[in-house]
């Protein structure tokens, strides 16, 4: 790991995509359980998308 993510990543762990969905944690990128999701039922988008906030 670098510096900045020793200093910045508290835990990590495998996760559900319901629990990336619910999750009042911080997960990067914001609203990842719902981008996951949509991903999965829909296949990847034809022009990328935005996943910043």
């Amino acid at each position: 790991m670098s510096d900045y993510e020793s200093r910045t990543i508290k835990d990590f762990r495998w996760w559900t995509i319901e629990d990336l969905a619910t999750t009042t944690d911080t997960v990067y990128p914001p609203h990842l359980g719902d981008l996951l999701s949509i991903l999965l039922d829909n296949g990847v988008p034809a022009i990328p998308i935005d996943i910043t906030e």
